[in-house]
This record gives structure tokens, C-alpha cells and sequence, in this order.
């Protein structure tokens, strides 16, 4: 893969030639001036253009992956806190069901701040 500083160097210079050779074509009246750096200057932007593709496709999936691990971290909370809710309705022993409460919300809170991310 051609590094991108290059790759857009070489675009911009291959440009900057075709606009040259087309001064030179005019005073010259010679077309065959600028068809080298036109072609050039295409080809380049058609590579620029295909590694930027390349790039996004990366980043979505990158994007979609993190999006899928976040769900599943947010659904593993839940299934707790409903695991939690369970037992503290099963054996609601006073003692520990004010820790058990005070638990649950700070799961429900960290829940929240994740759905809210």
C-alpha cells in the first residue's frame, strides 16, 4: 500500500503538471501535452480513492464492533441486576436487603450512564 503523504503529494504535483502542460498545449497547440499528466493525475486520484474506501470500510467495522461489545456488556448488566431483583425478592433478609437495594442502584446507575453513552 502507497503511503497516503505520498500518494496525495503525488496527486496534487501530477495537477499541478496537467495545468502547466495545458498552458503549454494552448501556446504550443500541441493536445498531446496534456494528455500524460491528466492520465497521471486520474490514476492517482482513482488509488487516492480506493484507500480512502478501504479506510472507511475499517472504520465502520471497527465502529460496528465496539457497537456489539457495548450491547452485550449493557445486556450482561441487566441480566444481573434481574438476577439480583430475583434473589432480593426471594430472601428479603433486612440486614442485607438495604446493601442489596443500595447495590441495585448503583447498577441501575452505571446501567443508565451506559445507555446514555
Amino acid at each position: 500500500m502507497i503511503p497516503r503523504a505520498w500518494l496525495l503529494t503525488s496527486e496534487y504535483c501530477a495537477l499541478t503538471i496537467s495545468g502547466i502542460a495545458a498552458i503549454g498545449a494552448i501556446v504550443t497547440q500541441q493536445a498531446l501535452w496534456v494528455a500524460p499528466p491528466l492520465t497521471l493525475s486520474l490514476a492517482l486520484n482513482v488509488i487516492n480513492r480506493e484507500s480512502q474506501f478501504r479506510r472507511i470500510d475499517q472504520t465502520q467495522e471497527q465502529l460496528r464492533a465496539a457497537s456489539d461489545l457495548h450491547s452485550r456488556r449493557i445486556n450482561q448488566i441487566e441480566m444481573g441486576l434481574l438476577n439480583l431483583q430475583a434473589s432480593l425478592s426471594e430472601n428479603p433478609e433486612a440486614s442485607q436487603a438495604e446493601d442489596f437495594q443500595r447495590l441495585m442502584e448503583d447498577l441501575q446507575s452505571a446501567l443508565n450512564r451506559l445507555k446514555g453513552e
